[in-house]
């Protein structure tokens, strides 16, 4: 080894400057991954929500007209309203 050769490798300069670069790109990246999960998150929750509500539906068609009827005794709708079982022959 003589006293001209150099030695192969990085500084210890080289790799701080290299450090502190992915320190500004890691910090930059930072907020936009997070906002990109939140939105995620939402869109999740949007989703399963439209889920629901389409099963609510498909189960609401495929009830029979008189299973929408309220339960209360109530039997006919005329323009004056919903008649009960005594005025049902209104209806007919």
């Amino acid at each position: 080894m003589g006293s001209g050769s150099k030695a192969a490798g990085f500084t210890l300069a080289e790799i701080l400057v290299t450090l502190m670069i992915l320190g500004i790109l890691m910090s930059a990246i930072a907020p936009i991954l997070l906002s990109s999960k939140l939105l995620l998150k939402k869109s999740f929750g949007r989703a399963e929500a439209i889920e629901v509500a389409s099963m609510k539906m498909e189960q609401s068609m495929a009830k029979s007209y008189s299973g929408l009827l309220p339960s209360s005794g109530m039997d006919c709708l005329t323009s004056a309203g919903w008649l009960d079982s005594a005025s049902a022959a209104d209806c007919a």
